[in-house]
């Protein structure tokens, strides 16, 4: 069963930072420098779905791995790591995205008007990277959970020091000659 849960661990890991890695370092900035197919407000609502997509397999993922980590790892910190991930994702993709993206609709970014509501969607993209990071963070710290359980796990090899005592404390006895035995060839 604990090896079940480790797969499922797994997946539900790399899912989530798959989703995290492939939205927002690659789909969204690639979609959005394409200038010279699409134009800035159109490359923002392009954006919107995919990135959407990409937080609701982020969040389906740590929601698998916060399952997965009390059977899997069986340690309260790795739990609430796992917890507080999906805390982030859900946050991410519930609340902060859908009020970014609305925020940039109300934006003429080839216009660059009006500028306070700009200066509010800018703040608020810089919000949501705040809080990927911290999510990516959260799941490092699972990483390193599940690092630190295998080492634990491993069998330690002795070093050639721990393997034989130091020379000065070996003595070298030989059997008594019989000679000094007192025993004489007859």
């Amino acid at each position: 069963m604990e090896r079940l849960a480790a797969f499922v661990g797994v997946l539900g890991l790399l899912a989530a930072a798959g989703a995290l890695v492939v939205g927002d370092l690659i789909l969204v900035p690639g979609l959005s420098a394409q200038h010279l197919l699409l134009d800035a407000n159109l490359a923002t609502s392009v954006t919107e779905p995919v990135h959407l997509r990409c937080a609701e397999v982020a969040l389906v993922g740590t929601i698998v791995l916060a399952l997965a980590v009390p059977r899997w790892l069986g340690s309260r910190f790795a739990t609430a790591a796992a917890l507080l991930a999906v805390g982030c994702a859900g946050l991410s993709r519930a609340v902060l995205l859908p009020k970014i993206y609305t925020a940039w609709g109300h934006v003429d970014l080839v216009a660059g008007r009006p500028l306070a509501q700009l200066g509010q969607a800018k703040e608020l993209a810089e919000q949501g990277q705040a809080l990927h990071a911290v999510l990516g963070v959260f799941l490092l710290l699972v990483v390193g959970f599940v690092a630190a359980q295998r080492s634990a796990r491993a069998p330690r090899l002795h070093t050639s020091s721990e393997a034989s005592p130091p020379p000065e404390a070996t003595t070298t006895e030989s059997p008594p000659s019989p000679v000094a035995a007192g025993v004489t060839a007859a």
